[in-house]
């Protein structure tokens, strides 16, 4: 019975992974973003003591963070350029979208943390809701630095990618406002050189591994 449910959480892991990286397809300049920005989560998730399904939970809605820009038109998902006021309003409403999209999926239930909260700031400032320090669950608030450094050390058309120790500073001027200062105290902690074997494994076989099968090439 045990090898049945690892073979269909596997199955289900194996379909997220598919659907995050059909998403990333859409946008050239974000190839890989979903599954390094899950590999973050999981390695910071875990410096801050966070294992078993909560870790599952973190892996699964890292994957899907971004699932509800599906449904953003094409026009302002890859616009060249910035984003009006009224693009803005619409790029926004993808966390609601994906939030609908997942929510009749029992087993996604707790992933879900992230997708709702993945833009809200640690000052009350983020979107949709305006939470406020801990009010932002840990999962979200561990992926929002992540995202952040991904988005930091990774090539755009108006910029190239910086360094680690770049985004690292960077991460570190926002604590407290944008980022919750015990998680950025953590992420400070990994090591530069596992975070480039992240970037490295992304552009070739991460995806077709499992967290538990990837995530110790990491340590």
């Amino acid at each position: 019975m045990s090898e049945m449910l690892e073979r269909v959480h596997r199955t289900y892991d194996e379909s997220l992974q598919a659907m995050s990286s059909a998403l990333d397809s859409r946008d050239n300049e974000t190839q890989g973003h979903s599954l390094r920005v899950t590999a973050y989560a999981c390695l910071l998730g875990r410096q801050m003591g966070i294992e078993g399904e909560q870790l599952e939970m973190l892996y699964r809605g890292a994957l899907l963070h971004d699932v509800g820009k599906i449904g953003i038109p094409d026009a302002i998902l890859s616009k060249d350029g910035p984003l009006d006021e009224m693009e803005w309003a619409i790029m926004r409403t993808h966390v609601n979208m994906g939030v609908r999209m997942l929510a009749h999926i029992e087993f996604l239930g707790p992933a879900l943390d992230v997708v709702r909260c993945h833009h809200e700031r640690w000052d009350g400032l983020g979107y949709p809701n305006g939470l406020r320090g801990e009010e932002i669950p840990i999962c979200a608030r561990i992926f929002a630095v992540c995202d952040t450094y991904d988005a930091i050390t990774s090539d755009r058309s108006y910029r190239a990618s910086k360094s680690h120790e770049t985004a690292v500073e960077e991460i570190k001027r926002f604590a407290g406002t944008q980022f919750c200062p015990a998680v950025v105290e953590a992420f400070i902690k990994l090591p530069a050189d596992t975070m480039q074997r992240v970037r490295e494994l992304s552009q070739q076989d991460i995806q077709f591994l499992s967290m538990d099968e990837w995530l110790p090439k990491l340590i």
